[in-house]
């Protein structure tokens, strides 16, 4: 099994101008997350890992079994 979790609900994935919820600025934080932390772990056979969002805050994590 694989599983990522996310929570989308922090300032990294709101608009960084009014700081407003917006689609896509939630959608381009969670690719960044997923293009530097979650493909590069994959890669190197990481099983379970802590992911964070631009401003360095835990949001999430990974698992691949």
């Amino acid at each position: 099994m694989f599983e990522v979790t996310i929570r989308t609900g922090g300032a990294a994935f709101c608009n960084p101008y009014s700081g407003d919820p917006a689609e896509v600025d939630r959608a381009m934080e969670i690719v960044r997350i997923l293009e530097t932390q979650v493909i590069p772990h994959l890669k190197n056979g990481v099983v379970l890992a802590s992911l964070r969002d631009i401003n360095g805050n835990t949001v999430g994590k990974m698992r691949n079994e």
